[in-house]
């Protein structure tokens, strides 16, 4: 049975709560969080803040995280079941937990997002990651990766073998690729 330690994030973006609230709304913006854990000098979990709690306090300009976060945070120890990980996000209606120590350190942190990415095969997870860095360098869906056992198959027309090497370099920057062909024919209109 999988545990948080086995699945959390790390490591943990934070804020110490006397971060002043604006930069702490600009760090869940710049990452993209719904929420982050707000520490003491040590690493003490004091509470979460989240973009609710930012838009509540309003453009108050002396509010710090520590003014605006949720206390007490739920957490979770690192030796904490998934399955009960996944009924505490969904029942509580959160999108993720800290993983805390005895002392209530954070060392590190578990998303429905790492969830569910437990829930997908492998090769779904790298099939998504390959094709994403195809089309972020084509600008359009111009080759497509097939995954099957790891093995990243990319099917599409270059043009020339300056293509055909960066097909392949980007392919070894995606995780859990275990070996790189390059395919003929047109990709579909996905």
């Amino acid at each position: 049975m999988l545990r948080a330690g086995d699945v959390m994030s790390r490591p943990v973006v934070s804020v110490q709560g006397s971060t002043p609230l604006r930069e702490a709304g600009v760090v869940l913006a710049a990452y993209g969080f719904a929420g982050l854990p707000v520490v003491d000098e040590s690493g003490v979990l004091l509470g979460m803040l989240s973009g609710g709690d930012v838009l509540r306090a309003g453009s108050v300009a002396e509010d710090t995280a520590r003014a605006a976060m949720t206390t007490p945070a739920l957490t979770v120890d690192i030796t904490s079941h998934i399955d009960e990980i996944g009924r505490l996000l969904v029942g509580r209606g959160i999108r993720s937990i800290p993983v805390v120590d005895g002392e209530g350190r954070v060392l590190g942190i578990v998303s429905r997002g790492d969830l569910l990415r437990l829930d997908l095969t492998s090769d779904e997870v790298v099939a998504v990651g390959a094709q994403k860095l195809l089309d972020d360098y084509t600008g359009r869906r111009r080759w497509v990766a097939q995954v099957r056992q790891g093995e990243i198959t990319v099917a599409g027309v270059f043009d020339g073998d300056a293509e055909r090497r960066i097909a392949v370099a980007l392919m070894r920057m995606v995780p859990g690729a275990r070996d790189i062909r390059l395919g003929a024919g047109v990709p579909g209109n996905g």
